[in-house]
């Protein structure tokens, strides 16, 4: 619906988005840029085969940026939510994880493109499927597991006066 395994994969071997440091790979619960871990785009694209071979969780942050349906989602989110609001896309394999327990500062809701997820809250577990979505409260403990091959978006809130305005710049109007 918003997004395919074929547009995740255009964007995870494009060069634009690999300089803007928006690829990530998720190894052991644990994300780590790729433009950090590979110091050329070259390299990383000779990487790539290996990372899918050995079933590597990515992460591809800024998706907010990507298309009509996301941006549409983002904004009525933002209606909701009363903050701007970003999008992160996540594509795991069977029994991997997307990410170990944690909590978030801000809302989340986690919509599947393509698989099955399964979402450890604190106190329940919620199993996610192709076109359905999960709401998480801030500070909510929860983990993520694909079951099959997944695909999710991750919609989270931004704190407005943190990220977009603390630049340390003067602009006195």
């Amino acid at each position: 619906w918003m997004i395919t395994k074929e547009e995740f994969t255009r964007v995870l071997t494009n060069p634009d988005w690999y300089i803007q440091g928006s690829i990530y790979t998720i190894v052991d619960g644990k994300d780590s840029k790729v433009n950090e871990t590979y110091k050329s785009y070259a390299e990383y694209l000779s990487n790539l085969p290996t990372l899918i071979n050995n079933k590597t969780v990515f992460k591809i942050q800024d998706l907010e940026k990507f298309n009509n349906a996301i941006v549409k989602k983002c904004s009525q989110l933002f209606e909701i939510w009363k903050k701007p609001v970003n999008c992160h896309a996540y594509w795991g394999y069977a029994d991997t994880k997307s990410f170990d327990k944690h909590t978030d500062p801000c809302e989340v809701c986690i919509y599947i493109c393509e698989g099955i997820k399964q979402i450890d809250l604190d106190q329940k577990q919620s199993i996610i499927r192709e076109g359905q979505h999960l709401y998480i409260k801030a500070n909510e403990p929860h983990a993520a597991k694909n079951l099959t091959d997944c695909l999710s978006l991750s919609f989270g809130t931004e704190d407005f006066t943190e990220t977009y305005c603390e630049t340390g710049m003067d602009i006195s109007l």
